[in-house]
């Protein structure tokens, strides 16, 4: 089985819809498209995300769980990202509680998990293959449920299934 294939079956198999010839189908949350914003976070999250206290940080507001109010990816400053990606944070759109921690790309997946989407994340392992997670909601939070290593044409495929949200 390719790694691609592998990593499109892990996806199908976390939600319940396991089936070879899927491809994963959803947003690709850009870099360019987090914009500065109002959003409660706690010390240790602007610590995490490298915010000083008077910084507004960068965030990208999408609903997850269809319950009508956008929960917020956001994304660490530019000072905590490289190569390999940045660390990112998912917040409850209701609550503002953390649901979960990245770090490189956030692909939402119109896939589900329960009631919340699947979620995939890439990040630049080395000049040749790139990491993909796919994440799926547990006990409260997101937690990882599979991890392949791709090779550039296998990146390049599944971002052909990943539409690009500014």
């Amino acid at each position: 089985m390719r790694r691609l294939d592998a990593a499109v079956l892990a996806a199908g198999v976390a939600c319940g819809t396991a089936n070879a010839t899927d491809s994963p189908r959803g947003s690709l949350l850009m870099h360019a498209g987090y914009r500065p914003a109002a959003v409660a976070l706690a010390a240790e999250d602007r610590d995490y995300l490298g915010y000083a206290i008077d910084q507004l940080p960068r965030v990208q507001r999408i609903d997850i769980d269809d319950d009508g109010i956008p929960d917020s990816f956001v994304i660490g400053a530019d000072t905590l990202c490289g190569t390999g990606g940045c660390p990112v944070l998912l917040l409850d759109g209701r609550s503002g509680h953390r649901l979960g921690e990245f770090f490189g790309a956030v692909a939402v997946l119109r896939q589900r998990a329960g009631a919340r989407a699947v979620i995939q994340v890439i990040s630049r392992r080395d000049i040749d293959h790139s990491n993909l997670e796919t994440h799926v909601f547990d006990s409260g939070r997101y937690r990882r449920a599979d991890h392949v290593v791709l090779d550039a044409a296998a990146v390049a495929e599944w971002r052909k299934g990943i539409e690009q949200r500014p």
